[in-house]
């Protein structure tokens, strides 16, 4: 495969700016497919932003974002809100799980936006909940549950679609170890199976897991 081909994402000189800083400088970077990519960075450094960015939720003040080939800025509403529902699979840090709504309708629920019949939601979201170790808490709402097993649920959501990026922002911030290594194996086997994730972090440790680690600083991204 050529490495044009190769590209899933690619940053073409992307720059964000709040009032008079430069959160993002000028980033280039290519992302390709089937690579655990981390970018590493302390709080405050610009890395959700650079997430939003790829994800299409903010719009960079100068440069282009790229995703198959195609740029992100020429998508309409409808176009963007189906890039997200159908190719991008977002971990947030606190979880954000539909306090209302059990595991298992948390899971389904992306499913049912792309429209997929509620059945086949519900059979595929316990099989995603079952491999994710938590099968046996798909009737309980995000209150009942641990963060390990918060978070074993938002990754199974983030999966729901078959999306072929993973969008993993400081995924396990509010974990203890054995969670963390927990979650970080499951991305692990994600990438093996042919998905591409991207996850920023302030643990220069969880580099240990990336295909390729980019460092933040200043507003500039440099690979390791």
């Amino acid at each position: 495969m050529s490495a044009i081909n190769d590209n899933l994402v690619r940053l073409n000189n992307v720059t964000k700016i709040y009032g008079f800083r430069r959160v993002l400088d000028s980033i280039s970077m290519n992302v390709h497919r089937g690579e655990f990519l981390i970018v590493v960075g302390p709080s405050g450094s610009g890395k959700t932003t650079l997430l939003g960015i790829i994800a299409g939720l903010e719009t960079p003040d100068e440069g282009e974002i790229y995703f198959e080939g195609r740029r992100v800025s020429d998508m309409n509403v409808d176009e963007l809100a189906e890039y997200r529902n159908k190719h991008i699979g977002l971990i947030f840090q606190n979880y954000n799980l539909i306090p209302h709504l059990t595991a298992l309708e948390n899971v389904m629920l992306p499913m049912i936006i792309a429209g997929l019949r509620e059945s086949k939601a519900k059979r595929k979201a316990l099989m995603l909940l079952k491999q994710f170790g938590v099968g046996d808490k798909a009737m309980s709402y995000p209150n009942e549950l641990s963060g390990g097993e918060q978070q074993r649920v938002a990754v199974a959501r983030a999966l729901a679609n078959d999306p072929s990026l993973i969008l993993a922002d400081e995924p396990t911030a509010n974990l203890d170890r054995e969670n963390e290594e927990v979650i970080m194996e499951f991305l692990s086997r994600i990438v093996s199976e042919g998905r591409t994730v991207i996850l920023v972090t302030h643990k220069e440790y969880l580099c240990d897991y990336a295909s390729r680690v980019y460092r933040l600083v200043d507003g500039r991204l440099v690979e390791v």
